[in-house]
């Protein structure tokens, strides 16, 4: 991928869509000299995919089916946007032994270029060790000693490290304590630009749902609300803020998003599609029939009349339903249940322990946390997990 560095002055002539890009900007508000964005470019891309949602050992590693088949979607999203077939690998369930990801994935670095950029992604099962490094789990990961049969975050950057030509890398994970890509990358000494987004905290684990991954193709399909100020482009960052938002509120979740110093200010996607309605993207709450009283989270993702269809989750599947704007099971995303300054209880595997509320991030739910009698324990918890403290 070509680095485009842009030392902007009001003579300089700019392609149309980067006027459009910095047209919100002022002097004032940021610093336009040596403001640097690349493009991405799906001709100069190579893909290492590795999806399992089945495993060898199966009463180790259990099976996650994925009967929508969200990494195959992404697969053939990569290929719609113009990345040759020959430069994408994709490993999935039987095929993804840890022998076939290694040859597959220095092969596939062995024909790289400069100025080429690697895209990397795993969706499956994560773990980490006592130290904290990752670890994820291939199809013939083994019961014990499984550091030594798995693919290692650590061994990933050393074999980008070692092979790849290009300069530009993007690494996505949805799995168990897949965070470890970002806390890897703050170790290594590169002379490349490295970006990580992934479904989960290197501390936590995962929930099952594919929220991230399809956060991740509605990004590349470039969907008008992920395009967060509507210029009609959609960055990098914008997708990490989107997939952030859109996880906190369906998995009760944090993401984890890290670039290193070389990774430049903006990376380009692509642009958006068209926004048919304002108010889609818009989260609500559902239920799913007049009998019912359970609350869903859900999202708007096509209007047509007076007519909403919403996507929510049921049984760990992404499902999808029509309601009349005015149904009675339809009613605004309440996500402002507690104060800052709320004395709380918060629930942690089973049991409650007492907290204060130091801040809430509105829009997501996420509450920032201090423990009361756990050293080590604050950081950012969901609505679900808190209940004002009993006064008794």
């Amino acid at each position: 991928m070509k680095q485009a560095i842009l030392n902007i002055t009001f003579s300089l002539k700019v392609p149309a869509f980067l006027l459009i890009l910095f047209s919100g900007f002022t002097a004032e508000s940021i610093e336009l000299e040596n403001l640097d964005v690349e493009v991405w470019e799906p001709e100069n891309t190579w893909i290492m995919m590795v999806g399992v949602s089945e495993w060898l050992h199966s009463d180790i590693y259990s099976n996650m089916p994925d009967p929508y088949g969200e990494d195959q979607k992404l697969y053939e999203l990569f290929l719609k946007r113009g990345v040759p077939k020959d430069q994408i690998v994709f490993l999935k369930d039987r095929e993804a032994t840890l022998r076939r990801i290694d040859d597959e994935f220095i092969s596939l670095l062995k024909k790289t270029e400069k100025d080429d950029t690697l895209f990397t992604y795993f969706t499956g099962h994560g773990i980490v060790d006592k130290d904290g490094s990752g670890y994820f789990a291939n199809y013939d990961a083994p019961k014990k000693k499984w550091q030594k049969g798995t693919w290692s975050v650590a061994e990933i950057y050393n074999t980008i490290e070692a092979e790849f030509a290009g300069d530009t890398i993007f690494m996505m994970a949805d799995c168990c304590y897949s965070g470890t890509l970002s806390e890897q990358l703050k170790t290594l000494e590169t002379e490349k630009a490295y970006a990580c987004l992934s479904s989960s905290l290197s501390t936590l684990t995962s929930g099952m749902y594919w929220t991230f991954t399809e956060s991740l193709i509605s990004g590349f399909v470039g969907r008008p609300y992920v395009d967060s100020n509507s210029d009609g482009e959609i960055t990098l960052r914008e997708l990490k803020t989107y997939s952030r938002k859109d996880v906190a509120v369906f998995m009760q979740q944090e993401t984890q998003f890290s670039t290193n110093e070389k990774f430049p200010q903006t990376f380009l996607l692509g642009t958006s599609l068209k926004n048919t309605h304002p108010e889609v993207g818009t989260y609500f709450e559902i239920k799913v029939s007049f009998r019912s009283n359970k609350w869903r989270k859900a999202k708007l993702v096509h209007v047509e009349g007076d007519e909403y269809t919403l996507l929510y989750y049921s049984n760990d599947l992404a499902t999808y339903i029509k309601l009349p704007k005015d149904s009675k099971n339809l009613r605004d995303f309440s996500r402002n249940c507690f104060d800052v300054d709320d004395l709380v209880d918060v629930k942690y595997r089973r049991t409650w322990y007492p907290a204060k509320i130091l801040a809430i991030e509105k829009e997501t739910g996420i509450h920032t946390i201090r423990y009361e009698h756990k050293k080590g324990w604050d950081g950012l918890y969901f609505y679900d997990d808190l209940r004002l403290r009993s006064k008794n």
